[in-house]
């Protein structure tokens, strides 16, 4: 919508108009250019933080009033609720390659979540996933990290899927778009503690 102080299309208007124009004021100074939509980068870093970030987002919905009444310690001197000291520590943790938590602090104790059993299987544009859960779980989520080539060992920007554990298995994900090519990917699986099991077999798809 554009905004008026006179005339349409003043030197004054600020705003958007049908998607086409973007009207603005720098210094007392008009500028028009032509609409463009925001990008959707799709840079490793940024799918892997999207990814937490939705898993994270998803979770605290469902976390039992103890479990968030931890996070209350750190308001307001680190955070201005107890939702963004929870958004914030556990996405510090995973970009310095630790799983998230759902209490604070993290007691990094207990049983490693068990073995994660996945099939890939590529298609046009994109691949569909299959992960077995072994029992016992111990686990609060599972992780789905993805490269185009050999991936010896995952690192925290690799991810483009976090499961939540508590979903019926075996579990269904399909990751697309992708475009033409080989992916190669590994699966782990952590805790509500804070701790994890390393990723299971390398799994392999072409995608056409």
């Amino acid at each position: 919508m554009v905004k008026l102080k006179g005339p349409s299309l003043s030197t004054e208007s600020s705003g958007s108009l049908a998607d086409i124009l973007t009207f603005s004021n720098s210094h007392g100074k008009a500028y028009a250019k032509k609409h463009a939509k925001p990008k959707q980068p799709r840079t490793p870093p940024q799918l892997s933080i999207r990814a937490m970030m939705l898993f994270l987002s998803t979770e605290w919905k469902i976390l039992t009033t103890a479990e968030r009444r931890t996070w209350e310690t750190l308001v307001p001197r680190s955070a201005p609720t107890p939702y963004h000291a929870y958004i914030s520590v556990n996405m510090s943790r995973w970009r310095t390659w630790r799983p998230p938590t759902k209490q604070h602090p993290a007691s990094e104790t207990g049983a490693i979540p068990a073995s994660i059993a996945a099939t890939v299987t590529g298609g046009i544009g994109m691949v569909d996933i299959r992960l077995h859960q072994a029992i016992p779980l111990f686990a609060w989520g599972f992780l789905a990290f993805r490269r185009t080539t050999s991936m010896p060992a995952p690192t925290w920007d690799l991810l483009v899927h976090a499961f939540a554990a508590n979903v019926p298995s075996p579990t269904d994900y399909r990751d697309t778009p992708l475009d033409p090519g080989t992916y190669y990917y590994r699966f782990s699986g952590f805790s509500e503690t804070g701790l994890w099991r390393h990723a299971a077999t390398e799994r392999v798809a072409v995608v056409t």
